[in-house]
């Protein structure tokens, strides 16, 4: 009905002044139809309205125009979650007060029409601006008047395109509240909103109320319904809403059989959705591109591929063309099963189909092509993409930089972003934490954190996953204080660390072997209410094994399996090597055993692990037993098995049965590594066959195989046992010529052969040479270095090494100092040996077995018997117990002196201690007693050394015959002379 009819039906009654009013009220409705909302009059009377909007706090109409007029911006009216557009709508709207006032203030003279409303509302909701169109609702409710149930139903309809749900379901309260019936417009826009928010119940709960009212459901709103249950995955409900539909005699249609369809195959009922599909087509309803291809994902989606082109055959064969949605879902579906070229040939052929490809399209044929590693295709579809204007995104670049990364290849990923960003593209979060976490795991942390800084000034907040990344690189490289810094900062950005986070945090304690803070991290995790996986708790074990602390490791793989995490190979072979390192092999075997018993299969490293321990604990029977049984369970061995067997071979000095071993080994087409050659070499070497170590080492460079610097290093060793210095220099000269790095240890090595021989000059110049190499020297090349200065008795150039030691930042440890003190004590510097042991008491440094050993010689040899008995005692307390060699010391010390009584007792307390007397021992009590005069007890000694078997040598009767000359009897001098004259050449010491 327009103006006209109602200025027909009124004209009558309409007095001059109603006519003007009617005139004005038809002047606003124009400019409502015309987009022109805001009115002259309605500007002209703004200042009269001041009532606020129901169901708001916005600001009076008055003030919100003042803030206005000074350039301020008013104030929201209220809170939506609408896109930009509705947010400025939703600003205060003083013309939707001023025109519903003003429309009312017009028709004072004359009754309302609602089909004024009715427009404005109208005008309202077709311009956008929806929060108005709800306010004039609100105001025309207040007054009495209620729009018609057409302009509620689209009203209701664009608050849910705003997803204003709370909004409907208040005009559909007021709606009722003013008797307006509802249809089934009404009733499926409800329903709609309901499903749209996953409030399915109370959808259904509005299909009973409707039918209860009598309003019958029609296909629309089964439909609504219908896509609701299946986009929450409840298909028996769906299809019972479907058959409830069909019971009522409304016909399924397209979009019916769509939603079941795209239902099932998103919960992988593919085979279901064939059947609906198949019953769609016996119902005589054609599926159209969105559900072939709707379907066609879900093979593809399930890995048949084979069905899903069956269906793309069909899908044509019926006359339906397929879109650039079902090219690209072959597309990605083929390159997701590692078919990259069958893509290549669906990109072709979409474009033979007069079909434009997108960025999407090409994004999964390059992403196809990067799992395949064939990043030549990769960058020729990226260049393609360019030339065919089709821009590569972000997305793009960011799966070509994470293949890169995944390789590798940082350089060329580091191009690809640098590439990116010279396009203009803004690197998003993904493309930045991808390349972080390439550099992180390639330990290049200070290029991942120069990408992190660049990350925060582009205001790009880091997630979880970016913080999980640098927290790895920094544990994998071993910087914890940098890594635990991090993680704080992670947790004060509100970030939740999760299972990545705290696994980084214990690996790395654990790899620097600070098991108390893993405990600390792993606890910490159980209070955060996360259950570690197996994983963690390997790690962790891991650990503990690795520090012998096999109690622990065990506790906790107890709890593992209280908590139901299944321990797998990997934590068995890791409980097996922990226990083998502590030679437990029996234990070992027992675990092997339980593991089998839980129906595990020990893989490679367990039987590794197993044969590696046996053969260190010598026993290389069992090791062949497991490598029997190994391969009787088809495990073939690999080159680290075979070094196992070789490495247990050399121990035991079987050099022909390395050989063997090597024979079998390039029988099975097995080359020969760097580990195995250097295993041999080393067996050789320690065997004295220096010849054979290096024709193996020839033989080594013949097969292209360059000697690492551990393999030169053995040979060096080998040459400096048997002597050979020069043969160790040259080995040196053909390190640097062949390009091998020579490392402290191969420096070590050779300068403590020269140490040895008191060749200071040449230990001197190599020690020199390897600073030169920006070679730091360590604790054992200054101790070597010290003890041959004291060696050669020149403790000034040995302490100047312990100065330039110590300024150098290296402390002296315990071996250092024992070095130091035996120098000065063996020079009579008795005063610097005894400060030394005092400085090294009070750094905390506690002196072992040889260190008090060195000082008991040291007191011995300068008088100091009771303290020499003192220190005896003291290594006692602290539970050191004192060898042949601390008894020989102090027996040989009181004997000097002629406290022969001291001596006796000190042997006896030597035997009850199980500590076995030698030749030495009863030498010196023999030579106290003679010189003491004491010949009877010489005697008895004598007698006591004969019956522990041990063979007295020419020193014992030297001391005899010089104690018979001592006391003047002669016969007996002269008879043992004899005696010894018709003995056998007899040894000068027995050790």
């Amino acid at each position: 009905m327009d103006p006209c009819s109602i200025d027909q039906r009124n004209s009558i009654q309409m007095s001059f002044r109603g006519r003007k009013t009617f005139n004005k009220n038809t002047a606003i409705l124009h400019n409502c139809k015309q987009g022109n909302i805001r009115s002259r009059s309605c500007r002209r009377r703004r200042r009269d309205c001041r009532q606020n909007m129901p169901f708001t706090e916005e600001k009076p109409v008055g003030f919100a125009s003042h803030r206005r007029r000074h350039g301020q911006q008013a104030q929201p009216t209220c809170n939506t979650k609408s896109s930009d557009k509705e947010s400025e709508s939703s600003s205060p709207s003083p013309t939707g007060v001023t025109l519903v006032d003003c429309l009312m203030d017009t028709c004072k003279e004359c009754e309302p029409s609602p089909m004024v409303f009715d427009l404005l509302i109208d005008a309202y909701v077709q311009h956008g601006k929806v929060m108005p169109a709800v306010d004039a609702f609100y105001r025309l409710k207040k007054r009495g008047l209620m729009p018609s149930l057409r302009c509620c139903n689209a009203l209701l309809k664009a608050l849910l395109r705003a997803n204003r749900i709370d909004m409907v379901g208040r005009v559909y309260e007021i709606m009722l509240e003013a008797k307006i019936m509802p249809d089934v417009y009404t009733f499926s826009t409800i329903i709609h909103a309901f499903c749209k928010h996953g409030k399915l119940q109370e959808a259904k709960m509005v299909l009973s109320e409707m039918e209860d009212r009598g309003c019958n459901p029609n296909v629309v709103t089964y439909n609504t319904l219908i896509h609701g249950y299946c986009k929450i995955g409840d298909l028996t409900e769906a299809i019972g809403l479907k058959n409830a539909m069909c019971g009522k005699g409304l016909v399924p249609d397209v979009f019916t059989y769509s939603a079941l369809v795209n239902g099932l195959c998103k919960v992988r009922r593919v085979s279901e959705a064939r059947e609906i599909l198949v019953e769609m087509l016996e119902v005589g309803l054609m599926p159209n591109e969105v559900t072939y291809t709707t379907l066609i994902d879900g093979y593809m989606k399930g890995g048949d591929t084979d069905e899903a082109f069956k269906l793309k055959d069909e899908m044509v064969a019926r006359g339906i063309h397929p879109n650039v949605f079902t090219y690209n879902t072959l597309i990605r579906g083929i390159c997701k099963v590692g078919k990259a070229q069958e893509a290549n040939m669906l990109l072709t052929e979409m474009m033979e189909m007069g079909l434009r490809p997108d960025c999407m399209t090409y994004n999964s044929v390059i992403e196809g092509h990067c799992k395949e590693g064939n990043m030549v295709d990769a960058f020729r579809l990226l260049d393609e993409m360019v030339k065919r204007n089709i821009m590569p995104s972000v997305v793009t670049y960011s799966v070509i930089i994470n293949w890169l990364c995944k390789a590798g290849d940082m350089e060329q990923a580091n191009e690809v972003f640098k590439k990116m960003v010279e396009r203009g593209l803004v690197p998003n979060i993904v493309a930045y934490t991808t390349l972080i976490n390439g550099h992180c795991r390639q330990g290049n942390t200070e290029e991942a954190f120069r990408l992190f800084d660049e990350m925060v000034k582009r205001r790009i907040v880091p997630d979880a996953f970016t913080y999980d990344s640098l927290i790895h690189g920094l544990c994998k490289a071993g910087k914890m204080q940098d890594a635990k810094k991090l993680f704080r900062e992670m947790l004060d950005r509100h970030l939740l660390p999760g299972y990545f986070t705290y696994s980084a945090l214990i690996y790395g304690h654990c790899k620097a072997g600070e098991m108390d803070e893993a405990d600390k991290v792993f606890k910490e995790m159980l209070a955060k209410q996360l259950i570690p996986n197996d994983i963690i708790y390997t790690t962790l074990i891991n650990g503990h094994c690795d520090v012998k602390n096999l109690e622990v490791a065990f506790g906790l793989f107890h709890d593992m399996v209280g908590k139901n995490i299944a321990p797998g190979v990997h934590t068995y072979s890791v409980l097996i090597h922990g226990l083998c390192k502590v030679g437990k092999m029996e234990e070992a075997n027992d675990l092997l055993q339980k593991m089998q018993d839980k129906g595990l299969v020990p893989d490679i490293v367990t039987y590794g692990t197993l044969m590696d321990g046996h053969c260190k604990n010598r026993n290389i029977e069992e090791a062949f037993q497991l490598h029997h049984n190994m391969i009787r369970n088809g495990i073939e061995p690999s080159v680290v098995t075979y070094n196992v067997l070789i490495n247990g071979l050399c121990m035991l000095g079987d050099m022909q049965g390395a050989d063997s071993i090597l024979k079998e080994m390039l029988d099975k087409g097995l080359a020969p590594n760097n580990a195995t050659y250097t295993t041999l070499i080393n067996g050789y070497c320690k065997g004295g066959r220096l010849h054979d170590a290096f024709k193996l080492h020839d033989d080594m460079l013949q097969k292209g195989i360059t000697p690492d610097s551990f393999s030169y290093t053995v040979l060096i060793d080998g040459c400096c046992k048997e002597g050979q210095i020069l043969g160790a220099f040259m080995l040196l000269d053909e390190m640097v010529e062949k390009g091998v790095s020579l490392g402290v240890v191969t420096y070590n090595t050779i300068i403590y052969e020269t140490c040895k021989l008191v060749n200071m000059q040449e230990a001197n110049r190599l020690l020199k040479r390897m600073m030169e190499k920006e070679l730091v020297p360590n604790h054992i090349t200054y101790s070597t270095i010290i003890d041959g200065y004291c060696k050669a008795g020149n403790m000034q150039e040995a302490s100047r090494f312990w100065k330039e030691m110590q300024d150098n930042g290296l402390m002296p440890n315990k071996i250092t100092y024992t070095t130091m003190i035996h120098g000065h004590s063996e020079e009579g510097n008795m005063l610097e040996a005894f400060g030394l042991f005092d400085e090294m008491v009070e750094k905390g440094i506690s002196p072992d077995f040889v260190t008090y050993n060195v000082l008991i010689h040291a007191h011995c040899k300068a008088g100091s018997l009771e303290m020499a008995l003192k220190l005896h005692d003291e290594m006692l307390e602290k539970g050191i117990s004192p060898g042949t060699v601390t008894y020989n010391v102090l027996i040989h010390g009181h004997c000097s002196e002629g406290r022969m009584l001291k001596a006796r007792r000190l042997l006896d307390e030597m035997v009850e201690k199980g500590v076995a007397p030698g030749v030495i021992t009863y030498n010196s009590l023999i030579h106290g007693f003679c010189k003491a005069g004491d010949m009877d007890e010489a005697h008895k000694v004598l007698k006591e050394m004969i019956e522990r078997e041990l063979v007295p040598n020419s020193a014992t009767y030297t001391c005899l015959v010089d104690g018979y000359q001592r006391v003047g009897n002669f016969h007996e001098r002269d008879q043992l002379l004899e005696k010894i004259m018709e003995m056998e050449p007899m040894p000068d010491s027995v050790n």
